[in-house]
């Protein structure tokens, strides 16, 4: 389960980030980068505030290098592996659920 919510979790966030890096969005207002920063949330929480801390600067979407988008990249693995292991703990707990449930309804015949 966890395997397949990640397999998704990444081809929708790499066509996002993909696209926007490739598409300047908008006219006057430029929210280039805002889809990549809401769909790597969890690490941008997480991990963007241990690379500030340590004087890593954040991505600079109107001019991307190397650096930007190995961060990108960063993210986008560090988030994958964030969903991998809800999703497993997910359906790890949904399992012993039902075998509880299955085991009361077998102890009450």
């Amino acid at each position: 389960m966890g395997g397949v919510l990640t397999l998704l979790y990444l081809c929708v966030a790499v066509f996002i980030a993909q696209d926007e890096v490739r598409h300047a969005h908008g006219g006057w207002i430029n929210l280039r980068g805002f889809g990549t920063v809401l769909v790597t949330a969890p690490s941008q929480i997480l991990l963007g505030s241990v690379l500030k801390m340590v004087g890593v600067s954040d991505v600079n979407y109107a001019d991307l290098g190397f650096s930007d988008y190995a961060l990108i990249g960063l993210h986008i693995i560090v988030t994958a592996s964030i969903v991998y292991f809800v999703g497993a703990g997910l359906h790890r707990l949904s399992r012993k659920i039902l075998r509880a449930v299955r085991a009361r309804a077998d102890n009450a015949r």
